[in-house]
């Protein structure tokens, strides 16, 4: 089950990365997100490869 981002912080790197809400994160450095705890686990890199759907239905791979 993919994680839905709920809302971007302005002046982020999500949002000069034009992630908006709505937009779905499927995986994190080919991890698959299954819950929310994926989330945190995941995101303790410095640097993250996210394949997020947008809210457009297309597939991006963003670097952070």
């Amino acid at each position: 089950m993919p994680a839905i981002v709920s809302n971007v912080e302005k002046n982020s790197i999500a949002e000069e990365r034009e992630i908006q809400s709505g937009d779905e994160i499927i995986s994190i450095d080919e991890q698959p997100m299954t819950a929310l705890l994926d989330y945190h686990f995941l995101c303790n890199s410095e640097l993250l490869t996210i394949d997020l759907k947008q809210t457009n239905n297309e597939i991006d791979v963003i670097e952070l």
